[in-house]
């Protein structure tokens, strides 16, 4: 659905509100159709399973297998150079998974803001997580505008 080649008129019957904003009635059913307005969270990794999925990638088994054939073959010092590629290989991919898990989690503490919005009439402040569709947000000069994460994706 293209929103922006909307009339307001058709918007705010799309989405079942007015210039006064909704009722609480209708945000209460809006809240229980679409739920909180919050970045879906994923299952947290612990440290050790972020380690052994940087030995799952087919050209790490591949070495590990080369490391192998070497050891078996008598030509220990090939092994153990293979080994600490793959270690340090192992290490890296550790480190840069899990700073960028924690930067995640940091940017999801960083969007839960507060919005102000119209409702029944009045303006009121509420935490961003409740916006639902349909909600009309009040902007003044240097506001953040308020994400809405996936509730745009049930209205088309």
């Amino acid at each position: 659905m293209n929103w922006y080649q909307r009339t307001i008129s058709e918007t705010f019957q799309a989405l079942n509100a007015s210039l006064d904003g909704l009722s609480q009635i209708s945000v209460q059913q809006k809240q229980s159709e679409y739920g909180k307005n919050e970045l879906k969270a994923q299952d947290k990794k612990a440290a050790w399973q972020i380690f052994l999925a940087q030995f799952t990638e087919v050209m790490i088994l591949i070495l590990l297998a080369a490391a192998a054939i070497s050891f078996l073959i008598g030509d220990a010092q090939d092994a153990i150079i293979i080994l600490v590629i793959v270690a340090l290989n192992a290490l890296v991919g550790f480190v840069q998974e899990y700073n960028a898990e924690k930067a995640i989690e940091h940017l999801k503490k960083l969007s839960s803001s507060k919005a102000e919005v119209v409702r029944e009439g009045r303006v009121f402040t509420i935490p961003a997580s409740e916006l639902v569709p349909g909600d009309i947000i009040r902007l003044d000069a240097g506001d953040g505008v308020p994400q809405m994460h996936d509730l745009w994706k049930h209205m088309d």
